[in-house]
């Protein structure tokens, strides 16, 4: 799989196919809207069937990213968790409290999880500040640093050559940069969304997620 690098705020970043961000220099993994849990929570609200399998998907993903890259601590940027109150399968919980021990973890609040459910370790916190890059679950209107963020679950729909394309993707520009929702059950809002649109300068650069490579592709072909 080739790797995918570029510069935010004067730091080289990796973009993932996975939907997560790797700081080399930090030794971090960021991630964002994991959702873990959003299959049972909303059979249990809906009185639907549907197969939980969803949270066992997002973190084999996410330990097949640790794997593949030098981390020591992890960031998750909010809604790790899609209602607090919704157990998760005991085979998925022992997979997380496994991860909390191994791994340095950061949670920032997100609006579905305002607390750390099961008992997992790490810090729990609103937002916080590394090498002057704020972590935050969603976009300020204002930041007062450049900051990273996630809660928009960003695709985009572009045309190459004749064909349409829709992926998850990052989204930045020099003060900005929003990731992709990691989860194996989550939606998607279109980055020519108004909501998200209007947060970004028009010099902004958008980087979509294959299914084993990340590329960028051109703002100008945005449907």
């Amino acid at each position: 799989m080739k790797q995918f690098d570029f510069e935010f705020c004067g730091s080289r970043f990796i973009a993932d196919p996975s939907g997560g961000l790797i700081w080399p220099n930090q030794k971090l993994a960021v991630v964002s809207d994991l959702h873990l849990g959003k299959s049972r929570a909303i059979a249990k609200h809906t009185n639907q069937f549907l197969p939980p399998y969803d949270t066992t998907a997002t973190l084999s993903k996410l330990v097949l990213l640790l794997e593949n890259f030098e981390v020591r601590k992890i960031l998750s940027l909010g809604d790790s968790f899609h209602h607090h109150n919704v157990g998760l399968l005991a085979s998925d919980i022992k997979v997380l409290k496994r991860l909390t021990l191994n791994y340095e973890w950061l949670w920032i609040i997100g609006n579905h999880d305002p607390s750390l459910p099961h008992r997992l370790k790490g810090r729990y916190l609103d937002e916080v500040s590394i090498d002057n890059i704020t972590f935050r679950h969603r976009a300020s209107l204002a930041p007062k640093n450049p900051e990273i963020s996630g809660h928009f679950h960003p695709v985009v729909n572009v045309r190459l050559a004749g064909r349409r394309i829709k992926g998850r993707c990052f989204i930045h520009d020099k003060e900005r940069l929003i990731l992709p929702a990691f989860g194996s059950y989550t939606g998607g809002l279109n980055v020519i969304n108004k909501e998200v649109a209007s947060l970004f300068l028009a010099q902004k650069k958008i980087y979509i997620c294959g299914k084993k490579q990340v590329y960028e592709v051109p703002t100008t072909n945005l449907i």
